[in-house]
């Protein structure tokens, strides 16, 4: 009877009766959809659920009427016979349902179907119509829709995937937050979040943690994930698609087996929430690095782009008022990232720990150094001078007979050959020897770590 048809708002229709049913959707017959037409109507004639489902259809469609409040058997009458159109005659003259080609049996507008024609909009078919051809299983999909969305910004938001098996499940939880709020919810209105891009990242936190279990009914793998946060109001953009990339989310769920890199990005994660004062309900919080990743990952050019993400916010303690925090940093997590999220060389990033870890050893902690320290980490390099200093390093190591390999350094730069002068990424190198110098230092000797502090210093 039902089937996906790539059609977002249909598909998770059809997913919140997967997981209302628990069965699949080629399996759900007749007696099923009268229970949940009945479970559904039960719901949206609610007050908390129709300032919901105000977001989702129009305040003109039967659920939301201002006029038919205390009514609800108007909301009934009128609603009602959208669940009632599967067996119905088609459209004259024929016409295919936008979604799935089957025959069409009524037209609908955003009143009922988001995002589409208005009522007084006609549309491209013959002899125009106001409203968009739909058979009767994509017209009751659409009508389960909404328990598939969570409202965040005064808009819903759902989950879409190529994936038809993560679609179910992300919509599943989507539907299983909506039960728990109609079971515990004492308020005329529905929950409203702030920070879209931040509640999506909490989310899929939890998910990830809990990743075996999330899997087991599906048998996940872990793919792209996709999420529209759209408005029906017709007054501005319809919807903003956000992304999370595969490889993200196997770097995030990889951590789980690796206890010291895992808590150091649980800690990244937990300095960096903020309070939202302008939040619409006064007390939410956002994440800077869930907001940052969330904007980048929206960039077409984001695999580059996600490399600001270790000097913006795995580099722990730059700033004067977290110093304490300097010995934290953690060179493997953001290896691990630049690698396995951005495509970075892993070769470079080896080359680039060794010699670290050489001269930060022989010169630094050895040989007492401090000033190499605040050079490299006061300076503002310009990438010419980053140079200077590596250089400067090598003649230091020259001088005690412990050179480090020419050509493994250029390697480390991203240098071809001696005549190829440009640096990509000096900056980003810059901070990841930081992160390894403040790391190593912290281990072994946390006093030279006093007093640090960035200066203008010039490194020629």
């Amino acid at each position: 009877m039902f089937s996906l048809t790539n059609n977002p708002i249909i598909d998770t229709g059809i997913h919140v009766m997967e997981a209302w049913l628990e069965k699949r959707c080629d399996e759900i017959d007749e007696k099923d959809l009268k229970k949940i037409k009945k479970d559904i109507i039960k719901r949206y004639l609610r007050k908390d659920m129709q300032s919901h489902l105000s977001t989702i259809f129009t305040n003109n469609c039967a659920w939301c009427q201002p006029a038919y409040a205390g009514k609800p058997e108007k909301r009934v009458e009128e609603a009602g016979p959208l669940f009632d159109k599967i067996n119905a005659p088609p459209l004259q003259p024929i016409r295919r349902c936008n979604s799935c080609s089957r025959d069409a049996v009524f037209e609908l507008n955003r009143m009922y179907y988001p995002m589409m024609a208005g009522e007084d909009i006609f549309i491209y078919s013959p002899e125009g119509s106001s409203g968009i051809p739909i058979c009767g299983e994509c017209l009751f999909t659409v009508q389960a829709f909404p328990l598939g969305t969570t409202k965040i910004g005064g808009q819903p938001f759902f989950w879409t995937c190529p994936d038809p098996d993560w679609n179910y499940s992300l919509t599943k939880d989507n539907f299983n937050q909506n039960k728990h709020i109609l079971n515990t919810n004492r308020d005329d209105k529905y929950p409203n979040k702030s920070n879209v891009i931040t509640r999506m990242f909490e989310r899929m936190k939890i998910i990830i943690d809990d990743f075996d279990e999330f899997k087991k009914e599906r048998s996940l793998s872990i793919k792209d994930i996709y999420a529209i946060h759209f408005s029906n109001s017709g007054q501005g953009p319809d919807y903003v698609e956000y992304y999370i990339p595969e490889r993200f989310l196997k770097f995030w769920h990889s951590l789980q087996n690796k206890k010291e890199i895992r808590e150091r990005h649980q800690f990244i994660i937990k300095t960096n929430w903020r309070e939202d004062k302008k939040a619409e309900d006064g007390v939410s919080t956002k994440n800077g690095y869930y907001e940052y990743l969330g904007k980048c990952f929206q960039d077409g050019n984001w695999v580059w782009e996600a490399r600001e993400v270790v000097s913006k916010f795995y580099f722990l303690g730059r700033h004067k008022n977290n110093r304490d925090n300097l010995y934290k940093n953690n060179y493997e997590l953001c290896k691990k990232f630049l690698t396995e999220v951005c495509n970075m060389d892993n070769e470079r990033l080896e080359i680039l720990k060794e010699f670290t870890d050489l001269f930060v050893s022989k010169l630094i902690i050895e040989g007492n150094e401090k000033r190499l320290i605040h050079d490299l980490f006061g300076a503002r390099l310009s990438p010419n001078r980053f140079v200077n200093y590596i250089m400067r390093v090598q003649r230091k190591l020259s001088n005690r007979a412990e050179p480090y390999s020419s050509d493994r350094i250029f390697k480390m730069l991203g240098i071809v050959d001696e005549e190829d002068g440009t640096l990509r990424d000096a900056y980003l190198l810059k901070d990841l020897m930081l992160i390894r110098m403040f790391e190593l230092i912290g281990k072994q000797n946390k006093d030279l770590l006093e007093d640090i502090e960035e200066e203008e210093n010039n490194v020629d």
